[in-house]
């Protein structure tokens, strides 16, 4: 039904927010390659230090895909059953969810701190 549907949807969004992770962390491999064209050494490694960063954010938001996941099939294997212990499966994956989204929002806002840094180290 409904309910079935909006998991098969949320699922293949997340497969393709999976895809655009992998595409990021390419990029970032490049822009990490470009640092050396920086002149000044205070600013090469703010760059570099951002690009880390950001690369944690990338592994950081796999785990999320792969948690969530996890959550939309133990979610759809909780509606099915209506069992105690599938529910509480739901809510330990949708605490693991919460967890990575805490971190890459703490991730994130370090990012945008560095690249604060290295925009006014220019």
């Amino acid at each position: 039904g409904a309910a079935r549907n909006l998991l098969e949807e949320a699922r293949n969004d997340n497969s393709a927010a999976y895809a655009q992770a992998f595409d990021l962390s390419q990029n970032l491999q490049r822009i990490a390659e470009s640092m050396k064209q920086v002149s000044s050494l205070k600013s090469q490694r703010l760059a570099y230090e951002a690009v880390s960063i950001e690369l944690s954010l990338v592994s950081e938001f796999i785990t999320y895909t792969q948690y969530l996941n996890d959550f939309l099939n133990s979610l759809s294997r909780a509606l099915a059953t209506n069992n105690s212990s599938d529910r509480q499966l739901v809510l330990n994956n949708l605490d693991n969810v919460n967890r990575s989204v805490t971190k890459i929002n703490n991730l994130n806002r370090d990012f945008l701190a560095k690249i604060s840094e290295f925009d006014k180290s220019l």
